[in-house]
């Protein structure tokens, strides 16, 4: 007798899928954008993981922040913020900023995190 087995599909393994297909339906098909959406989602994960101690990463705003300490929707929010700001920051950090040694990808996707939270979502 032959066992039919059904492969096991985890949610994990399907949330990336889920969320290309997301963004490919809500901002339209391209390589630009299906990349951005992968971008923010790291950047969010990064976030959570080196940056929630210090900074409130998200909208809501719930937690804990040092006082002094910008969120990171005032960083995005800036006057005259770019892109090319932020990650010259996350580059070279200033105390009380821990420096991270960040890789390339790690800042894109952080940066990328970060100017999705802006107001307008004007990058």
């Amino acid at each position: 007798m032959h066992s039919t087995r059904t492969p096991i599909i985890c949610l994990s393994m399907l949330l990336p899928v889920l969320f290309s297909l997301f963004v490919w339906t809500s901002q339209g098909f391209s390589e630009t954008s299906i990349r951005e959406g992968l971008q923010i989602r790291q950047g969010r994960e990064l976030a959570q993981l080196w940056c929630r101690n210090c900074h409130l990463i998200d909208r809501e705003g719930a937690g804990y922040v040092q006082s002094g300490v910008p969120t990171f929707v005032e960083i995005a929010d800036r006057t005259g913020q770019t892109r090319q700001g932020i990650k010259l920051f996350l580059v070279d950090p200033h105390p009380p900023m821990p420096n991270l040694n960040l890789s390339r990808d790690e800042i894109e996707n952080l940066t990328s995190y970060i100017l999705s939270l802006r107001e307008e979502n004007t990058n």
